[in-house]
């Protein structure tokens, strides 16, 4: 059975060949035993002979076109070769490759009375309307090797609490144009009371 370039799934194969159980390989080269033999590999010797297959079931093989696959392992990365006609099972279907995503941001040196309670469930919000999912937003501490001062504590904060206001990112003109509209409601809910009050 040939399977598809990257392919990745169970696979199942016949002795003398044996993969890892419940292992999942990933189908990483395909390459046909004439084209091995036209560029000089010995598979006989190399891959037949070494696990005690005689030249008759290799002239089979050549002469049905049979390939030589490359199954890497997902778990290790080891590649195991064998040819195609040792394999009785195999993913019907090619997996999308998934890694877990990690991302991280370094806020520099903050004092350690600061809450940041309200940022990261801000930072929660804004990935999961972006990419759509609700990650797990953590907060880590690395300690400062160098001492702050009370003085440069404050001159840091002062410097910290005007860049605040003076942002002018998307996240920042929305979140500004949101306080607009909550304090035109406001006075709005005011003025229909006031109107309510003189009926």
């Amino acid at each position: 059975m040939k399977p598809l370039l990257n392919a990745k799934g169970i696979y199942i194969v016949a002795d003398p060949f044996t993969l890892s159980n419940g292992v999942e390989y990933q189908c990483t080269g395909i390459i046909d035993i004439q084209t091995l033999v036209y560029e000089g590999v010995d598979v006989y010797t190399d891959l037949y002979a070494d696990n005690g297959l005689d030249s008759t079931v290799y002239t089979t093989d050549l002469n049905n076109n049979v390939s030589i696959v490359s199954l890497t392992n997902t778990v290790d990365n080891s590649v195991y070769q064998l040819p195609d006609s040792y394999i009785t099972a195999m993913p019907s279907v090619a997996t999308i490759p998934y890694s877990r995503i990690i991302l991280s941001a370094d806020l520099g040196p903050l004092p350690d009375d600061l809450t940041l309670d309200s940022a990261l469930g801000q930072v929660s919000d804004v990935l999961s309307d972006v990419i759509g999912i609700s990650p797990v937003v953590l907060q880590h501490r690395v300690s400062v090797t160098e001492p702050v001062t009370v003085n440069e504590h404050l001159i840091l904060e002062q410097n910290r609490t005007d860049a605040i206001s003076a942002r002018s990112t998307p996240y920042a003109q929305i979140q500004h144009l949101t306080d607009l509209i909550a304090e035109k409601d406001a006075k709005i809910q005011l003025l229909e009371n006031a109107l309510i009050s003189l009926q």
